[in-house]
């Protein structure tokens, strides 16, 4: 990173944050602190979030959603080369850009899939200098914020909004423009961080979790040294006591706001990850979530580490205030989230939770003696959905809205898992997979029955847990090697021809085991 001015910085820095309180009920101070609501890093490679900026280019920044300790903090990339004053057609990334977009995300905003919004994450306009913003961040802010109010005279300080997640940016062309729009995160390619703006077209990625604990998924100890940057931070009530000792040059700035409208009473210690049922397991745009109690565990592909729970009201806003778990969820085919809660279902698209929700299951075709739903995955052999409640198990008809005719039927058509599951999806294997207390079953979809019959702990492959936490009973899934096939030289032409003949017998049956499979499949 070249020098850079700190005063530039920091007045570059509150320019971010002010094009927000102008469309939002939120003000910004900066305090000379370490207790702050957002703190601005400037740091290479390694910097103790578990989050390493990777030198020139890919990765911009990154950002977390509101919350306590980390939570909040904005980190940028010192080995680019930002731009403060500089003509727009200058060499480099425009830190105001950047800054704008990482501020939203740590505001409590993810992507939209607006193409001229602030928090589109392949964003190449500039609103420096500009008085409006794009009406999909404006209702975004002020969904969380409220409006701003005109007040004659000095505004008044107020508290500040929870929640956590971080942001990170990387250089690639954009996808295709998602079809709905959202502030719902789209998939990382960086592990944690999600994807943010570039005027460039570079995407910038933040990643895509929430911690109530301000560290969107790590501690603050190890943060290595800052080069001649700034640091804006915004006083926060819950700071932890540990830290960093060595932040160089750091400017803090305080934001006082208003509570956020969906304000809901928190529990404040979330489930051990390494001793614990799932509530639900299911993909959402190609991301892990696992729900327990009021918490939310989201994981990328390519995370290599746990991130730490966040409470799940802080992403999906419409959830009731007092609700303490939920009994399944699952996104469908027109990637609308549905979440089923004791005897009501909820329709999200995106994180909003859509007009004229919840409503009873038995708008769906279920009975009223149903008290909850314990399952819902839709199959991919089929391409159905299925609901699972106690014995029973029914199929859903997306496009009715209602289960389908013959049903309920009896559990145990899907053999060895039981009665009255915790949860149940497929991953991105393809398999599928039915949980049960601390542990789970793969299940083989050719034969319509568990592939072993020892579960196997759900801590050491879903929650990424050490094997010392392996419950007694409970296998360790370990990943199947790949199947080495070697030659043999010098075999006997009649070994060859008696290989071959085994070998059609063992098609036939392959090929008579499928036809069944199908044909059995049609029939679940």
């Amino acid at each position: 990173m070249t020098e850079l001015d700190a005063g530039q910085v920091r007045r570059i820095l509150h320019e971010a944050l002010d094009l927000w309180s102008q469309h939002a009920n939120i003000n910004f101070r900066e305090v000379y602190s370490t207790d702050a609501d957002i703190q601005v890093l400037f740091a290479r490679r390694f910097h103790g979030d578990g989050y390493n900026f990777d030198g020139p280019g890919k990765i911009l920044a990154h950002a977390f959603y509101p919350g306590t300790g980390i939570g909040g903090d904005a980190h940028f990339d010192a080995d680019e080369r930002w731009l403060l004053n500089e003509p727009l057609d200058a060499e480099g990334t425009r830190l105001f850009d950047v800054a704008v977009h990482e501020f939203g995300h740590s505001l409590g905003l993810g992507h939209s899939s607006q193409k001229d919004a602030i928090m589109f994450a392949w964003h190449h306009i500039s609103y420096r200098g500009k008085d409006n913003i794009p009406d999909d961040d404006r209702l975004g802010i002020q969904s969380i914020y409220g409006p701003r109010k005109k007040i004659y005279g000095k505004n008044p300080e107020r508290h500040t909004p929870p929640t956590t997640s971080t942001t990170t940016t990387t250089t690639q062309a954009p996808p295709p423009r998602p079809t709905t729009r959202s502030y719902y995160p789209v998939k990382n390619t960086t592990g944690h961080p999600w994807e943010g703006l570039h005027p460039n077209g570079r995407p910038y990625t933040t990643p895509t979790t929430t911690t109530t604990t301000a560290n969107p998924h790590h501690n603050r100890h190890g943060y290595t040294t800052r080069h001649h940057a700034s640091t804006t931070t915004t006083a926060m009530r819950h700071r932890p006591h540990h830290r960093p000792h060595h932040r160089t040059t750091t400017t803090t700035t305080t934001t006082t706001t208003r509570a956020p409208y969906h304000h809901h009473r928190r529990i404040n210690i979330h489930p051990n990850p390494c001793n614990t049922s799932f509530d639900a397991i299911t993909l959402i745009r190609n991301e892990l979530f696992i729900f327990k109690d009021r918490w939310l565990w989201r994981m990328n592909e390519n995370d290599l580490h746990r991130p730490n729970p966040f409470e799940i009201h802080r992403m999906f806003f419409g959830l009731p205030d007092d609700f303490q778990r939920i009994d399944t969820v699952y996104e469908n085919k027109q990637q609308k989230i549905i979440f089923f809660i004791g005897k009501q279902y909820y329709v999200f698209n995106s994180q909003y939770l859509e007009p004229g929700y919840p409503r009873p299951l038995t708008d769906l075709g279920l009975p009223d003696s149903i008290e909850r739903i314990d399952a819902a995955l839709v199959w991919s052999h089929n391409n159905r959905t299925y609901l699972y409640s106690g014995r029973l198990y029914w199929r859903f008809d997306e496009d009715t809205n209602r289960v389908e005719l013959d049903y309920p039927r009896d559990m145990s058509m899907w053999k060895g898992i039981g009665y009255n599951i915790d949860a149940a999806f497929q991953y991105r294997d393809g398999k599928t997979y039915f949980f049960k207390g601390l542990g789970y079953w793969r299940f083989n979809d050719m034969r319509m029955s568990i592939a072993h019959e020892n579960q196997k702990s759900s801590a050491t492959r879903w929650m990424k847990c050490h094997e010392r936490h392996v419950q007694d009973g409970f296998d360790v899934d370990l990943e199947e090697p790949p199947v080495v096939h070697e030659a043999t030289i010098g075999t006997s032409r009649a070994t060859s021809t008696r290989e071959d003949a085994n070998r059609r017998i063992q098609l036939f049956v392959v090929c008579l085991t499928v036809a069944l499979s199908l044909f059995y499949r049609q029939y679940v």
